[in-house]
């Protein structure tokens, strides 16, 4: 049995249209991988290398806490500083300046019962010769009658506030 005329004019219109969608579609593929010469190309010719020597990221955050608690404790793991001064009464503020490399970080940091900072700091190793930091540090203010106390993985310790800015923990403690 033959296929009716009006069919079949229907199935090579159909064919036609998906041949050239294809064509067309194969050619601007083609076409976006071209990339157009720029000035800069006819006045540097050629292709030359680059290394990268180093590469160093920085996140800083700050955030404020109404805290009632009497103590503040601080747990850290990694390279984490701490440093404390006296501020507002019934106000906690926590600074965070995180520095690291291109491997990246593992990090996490928790405000716990009303008074735990459980923080969680670690860097993948910098390559040979890099020589990247990573390094966490805090700068806590505290109010005037709140105790500090710094818990590592070895030991905890309070840290004796005096009048001016506290260094309670430095970075490399945990090394």
């Amino acid at each position: 049995m033959a296929m009716p005329r009006n069919i079949r004019a229907l199935w090579l219109i159909v064919g036609a249209a998906l041949t050239v969608i294809t064509v067309l579609l194969t050619a601007l593929g083609i076409w976006s991988e071209f990339r157009e010469p720029r000035d800069y190309d006819y006045a540097f010719p050629g292709t030359y290398g680059a290394s990268l020597i180093s590469e160093r990221s920085q996140e800083t955050t700050t955030t404020v806490y109404e805290i009632t608690s009497p103590v503040v404790i601080v747990d850290v793991t990694g390279p984490v500083g701490v440093r404390v001064t006296r501020g507002e009464p019934d106000r906690l503020t926590i600074r965070r300046e995180l520095t690291y490399g291109p491997q990246g970080r593992e990090f996490s940091q928790q405000w716990l019962d009303g008074k735990v900072l459980h923080v969680l700091f670690i860097c993948p190793g910098p390559r040979a010769g890099a020589g990247l930091t990573c390094t966490a540090d805090y700068s806590l203010t505290v109010p005037p009658d709140v105790k500090v106390m710094i818990a590592g993985p070895r030991a905890t310790h309070e840290c004796r506030l005096s009048t001016a800015e506290t260094v309670c923990r430095t970075p490399t403690a945990s090394r």
